[in-house]
């Protein structure tokens, strides 16, 4: 069974209404597909992810082997040719530095702009399903970023600490759970990959409270009524939002269809995916 999870469930909405959409059209019963929400952040993420797989273990011995693991869900840039909308399938995915790990002569990054001492553990993901996904975005019409994630520990707001990853790790763009999913999926043996698309652009100063807002959607609404000043970044994040989460959506039935040997045509739903830059 194909397990997809997101940290949060409004990034997979719109593909839960899509795979009702795929099962209502499709000439005969499909194969399950597993949705699930795994939390923000190592703690939560790794956590939820591990007792999944624990669960699953008994269903992964046979012949044919898991179908995978595959984590979607929303990104920042930090390299500026990422636009909102972008998909990103990294081939390496990085850990952040400890503040022990660094060098205190190198610190975060190199004065003169060069790549720190210390880059980061990485993981890569599974190559069979990377090509997998690879082939399905073309078949969507979506165009792809293989710039490489940095996983970190907290949301990265400013634009300034995103130019400064940028220039310190190998990447192009940043969230809090590819590597420690990765991590996991690697120690229980199930094929990992993760597909991101990009919400907010490298010289987006994200609002500080954001992050306050991320688990209901009535917190926005709120937000709007009772401090009416921040109306203008909320429609700004709303419309950006909405691309990103069509794209990801298109992609994520596209990699469905692909994988299970349906035509293109059956559940799929027109969308914006084509705007969208990709990055080499």
């Amino acid at each position: 069974m194909l397990t997809i999870v997101a940290s949060m469930e409004h990034e997979v909405a719109g593909l839960r209404r899509g795979l009702n959409a795929l099962s209502a059209q499709a000439p005969g019963p499909l194969p399950p597909v597993d949705v699930q929400v795994i939390g923000i952040g190592k703690k939560e993420s790794q956590k939820r992810v591990m007792a999944l797989l624990e669960r699953r273990r008994p269903s992964m011995t046979g012949d044919l082997g898991p179908d995978g693991l595959l984590l979607v869900g929303f990104a920042g840039a930090v390299d500026t040719r990422l636009p909102t909308g972008a998909l990103c399938l990294s081939t390496r995915y990085y850990r952040a530095a400890q503040a022990e790990e660094i060098s205190p002569i190198s610190g975060a990054g190199d004065a003169s702009g060069g790549q720190p001492d210390f880059t980061g553990d990485f993981i890569e993901p599974d190559q069979r399903m990377w090509q997998q996904s690879v082939d399905a975005a073309c078949e969507a019409g979506v165009r792809i970023s293989h710039l490489d994630s940095l996983t970190v520990d907290c949301l990265v707001s400013g634009a300034q600490e995103k130019a400064s990853l940028g220039q310190s790790y190998p990447v192009g763009l940043v969230n809090m759970e590819d590597y420690w999913v990765a991590a996991a999926a690697a120690e229980a043996g199930v094929p990992f990959l993760s597909a991101r698309v990009i919400l907010d652009t490298s010289n987006q100063t994200l609002p500080a409270y954001l992050a306050g807002l991320a688990g209901s959607p009535l917190r926005p609404i709120l937000a709007a009524v009772f401090m009416p000043w921040r109306i203008p970044a909320l429609i700004q994040l709303g419309l950006q939002f909405h691309l990103a989460r069509a794209v990801l959506t298109r992609f994520a039935l596209s990699y469905i269809q692909y994988i299970r040997g349906l035509p293109e045509s059956v559940g799929s739903t027109p969308g914006p995916a084509a705007t969208s830059v990709g990055v080499n």
